[in-house]
């Protein structure tokens, strides 16, 4: 029987999936909600794919590092399509949520 932060995390999960198909569903994400999606697959034992809105040095929130760990480990991956040494700036994101 999943916790209640499992079913939270697998129903994250299942609107960010929606999202990635259907963007005027959902024009903006909640902060976090990213987080709690790679989470969720983890805990399932899915693979899932973070999109870096910087470079693959500058992880971005830095208290994200063990899920960034977590993410590879469990066979997943990270992706960015900027070059090394990209720090966080509000233009990245739009960018990176585009490819959802």
């Amino acid at each position: 029987m999943e916790s209640a932060n499992e079913e939270i995390a697998r129903a994250t999960a299942a609107d960010v999936h929606l999202v990635a198909f259907d963007d005027s569903a959902y024009p903006a994400r909640p902060r976090g909600v990213d987080t709690a999606a790679h989470r969720g697959a983890i805990t399932g034992k899915d693979k899932t794919a973070a999109m870096f809105g910087t470079g693959f040095d500058v992880l971005y929130p830095k208290k994200n590092s063990r899920l960034a760990e977590q993410i590879l480990s469990s066979g997943g991956a990270l992706v960015s399509e900027f070059p090394l040494g990209t720090f966080a700036a509000p233009q990245n994101f739009p960018i990176t949520q585009s490819h959802h």
